[in-house]
Order: C-alpha cells, then sequence, then structure tokens
C-alpha cells in the first residue's frame, strides 16, 4: 500500500466515522438521479401539502429540465458544481431566471429527501445561489386602454367579470399567502357589475333547470360550474385584440393598483388591497406613476417651499 493509498483510506475512514457520529449514512447511495427523482414524484411529492397545480409544474419541470441533465449523475458523485453547470445550461437554452429558480428549488426538495432518508449525507443542492430575479414594473392599462377594453366587452357574456377584475382583482384559487385571505372594499361599479352578475346567473339557473349544478363561484358557466382559466385567458385576448390594446388579464389587476398609487393613495394601502407580504413588493412592482402624477409632485413640493 503507498502512502497515497494509506492517506485516502485513513481520510475514508474519518469520514465514515463522522458521518455515523452525525447520523449520516455511512457512503451515499450509487443511484443516479433519475429514479430517484422518478421515486420522489409518486412519493413525497405526492404526499406534501403542495398545492396540484405546482405538483404539477414541479413534475415537468423534473422531467423536462432536471432528468435530461443531471439524470445520469450518481447521488454520491454529484456535486455542488454540477448544479451550477446545470444552471449555466439552462441559461444558454434561454430559460428564465425564474424558471432556472424554480427548477433549483425542485432539486432542492429531492434532495432533501434524499438526505432526510439516508440516501445521502448532504443536499449539494442547497449550496448553490438561487438565480436573482429581476423585478419589473407591472404591467397595467392606462385610461384609455381600460375605456376601450369595457366598451369591447359589453355584448360579451363576461362584461362584469372584466368591471370587477379591472377594479379589485379576481381571485379564483385559495390565496397564496395569510396576507392574501382580506376584506376587499368595493366600488361602486363593482357592486353594479356583481348584482348584473347575480341576475344573470339567477336567469341561467332557471334556464339549466335540473342540470345546474350549484357552486360557491361568482362566474359562472350557464351550466353552474366554474370557468376554466384558459377560457377565461382566451377571453381576453380576444377582447383585447377587438379593443386594440395589448395586455393579458393579470394586467387587469395591476391596472387597479397602478391606478391606486397615480391617485395618490398610500403605499400603505395598496400593499394591503393586494393582499402583498411586504410593502416592497408594491413599490418594486406597482411603483410607477405617471407622468402627470410626478408633475404634480414636484409641483406640491415647489409649492410647499413658498416658490409656486
Amino acid at each position: 500500500m503507498t502512502k497515497r493509498t494509506r492517506r485516502e483510506a485513513l481520510e475514508a475512514l474519518r469520514d465514515m466515522q463522522r458521518r455515523r457520529a452525525g447520523g449520516k449514512p455511512l457512503r451515499d447511495s450509487t443511484g443516479t438521479v433519475a429514479p430517484w427523482s422518478q421515486r420522489w414524484d409518486p412519493t413525497s411529492l405526492a404526499a406534501s401539502e403542495r398545492r396540484e397545480t405546482t405538483k404539477m409544474i414541479y413534475r415537468t419541470l423534473a422531467k423536462t429540465l432536471i432528468r435530461p441533465y443531471l439524470g445520469g449523475i450518481r447521488l454520491d458523485k454529484l456535486r455542488p458544481t454540477d448544479v451550477e453547470t446545470w444552471l449555466a445550461d439552462l441559461s444558454a437554452a434561454g430559460k428564465s431566471a425564474s424558471t432556472r429558480r424554480q427548477a433549483l428549488t425542485i432539486l432542492r426538495a429531492m434532495l432533501d429527501t434524499a438526505v432526510r432518508d439516508g440516501v445521502v449525507a448532504t443536499n449539494v443542492a442547497a449550496t448553490v445561489t438561487r438565480p436573482t430575479l429581476r423585478r419589473a414594473e407591472a404591467k397595467h392599462f392606462d385610461a384609455s386602454g381600460v375605456a376601450a377594453l369595457v366598451a369591447a366587452a359589453q355584448d360579451d357574456q363576461l362584461p362584469p367579470l372584466l368591471i370587477t377584475r379591472t377594479e379589485h382583482g379576481l381571485v379564483i384559487q385559495p390565496p397564496k399567502t395569510a396576507r392574501g385571505w382580506r376584506t376587499m372594499p368595493l366600488s361602486a361599479p363593482v357592486v353594479a357589475a356583481l348584482r348584473a352578475q347575480r341576475q344573470q346567473q339567477r336567469l341561467d339557473r332557471l334556464a339549466a333547470g335540473i342540470s345546474w349544478i350549484a357552486t360557491d363561484h361568482v362566474f359562472t358557466t350557464t351550466a353552474g360550474t366554474p370557468h376554466a382559466p384558459r377560457n377565461i385567458s382566451r377571453w381576453f385576448t380576444a377582447l383585447a385584440k377587438r379593443a386594440g390594446v395589448e395586455g393579458s388579464m393579470h394586467a387587469t389587476r395591476n391596472t387597479a393598483l397602478s391606478g391606486m398609487v397615480n391617485a395618490g393613495v398610500p403605499l400603505a394601502v395598496v400593499s394591503r388591497v393586494a393582499g402583498h407580504e411586504s410593502i416592497n413588493i408594491t413599490i418594486d412592482v406597482y411603483g410607477h406613476v405617471s407622468e402627470q402624477s410626478a408633475r404634480d409632485a414636484v409641483d406640491a413640493a415647489v409649492g410647499a417651499l413658498g416658490h409656486g
């Protein structure tokens, strides 16, 4: 036995002793990432309290972004550098920082389970820095855009939905955070739109008869079932095209919040209405103001200093 071989053997022995003292497996599994990922999906992921939509996203990204790149690497040979190289490859393939960040979150979750089950001693992905997200200002419609949308929706089935969404935002799924559960103040146009929708829903229920499916949803199909989100998106895309404006359904929420900011509503109040966890999110995303609002702010400062 050479000195190098003896030195390596002693180091390996010390490593096993450290692992045993720490309650960790003496050796990491020689299995590869792919089968572990496939095992994690129907077990730990399925048993987690994540939303079903989140689980579907995790499964898709594990299948398309994790296994094709890292699937063949042995768990005992996986290193932080491998994870960083993978993230760099995803970036080179045009994947956004948000997608790469989410993919890393999924890999971390997989390896957390591996550590818990004694498959590996450490989660190498936990030491890798998450891709930085650059928060962009929220896209929104100006006053003329809102007017065009409302006018184009007058003869559609869902104009109350547009009014409600533009004013306050429409929550379809349970809120992601505790701040999401909140009482929403309603403006007069929203109250009128909701009353119109309730009347329409009564007519739909009478027309459907015994075929009506009762739910707690405010906006439903003529059968009483909730609208599929993709159908709402398609409806809005067609509506925006007819109105001659560009933007998604989510931009209507941004429009309502941006309107509050431009009207001088304190950001703390806007943040509360939006259900944001932190006012910093409100500042980053909805801190844009119209040129006129900015000009008014400067004029107000000049006036307060006695130079108006």
